[in-house]
């Protein structure tokens, strides 16, 4: 993910669903004999470091607009959330070319 992320190539839109997907697969991971100490503690530094990114406007709405999710990974406040933020910013753009 760091390299996905860090990559020239990389978009604000493909953080919030790398991170569900890591997420994902790691708790459906259910042959972990001798991970589990691993696994776990992935997860916590993910809760950790990408607690709130669904909660940042840049992530949430670049996600939200990307044709490939269109907001299908969050939760419904979640969504309600990005849905203003862009109506916010439409409505910003809008005034200031006025």
């Amino acid at each position: 993910m760091t390299k996905d992320v860090s990559a020239e190539s990389s978009a604000a839109t493909d953080v919030i669903p790398l991170v569900i997907g890591i997420k994902r697969a790691l708790s459906q991971l259910t042959n972990d004999t001798g991970l589990q100490t691993m696994k776990k503690e992935t997860i916590n530094d993910m809760n950790t470091s990408f607690a709130d990114v669904a909660a940042q406007p840049l992530y949430a709405v670049a996600t939200l607009v990307d044709p490939r999710y269109r907001g299908k990974l969050f939760s419904q406040s979640e969504f309600s959330t990005a849905k203003q933020w862009l109506v916010d910013a439409v409505h910003a753009v809008h005034c200031r070319i006025q």
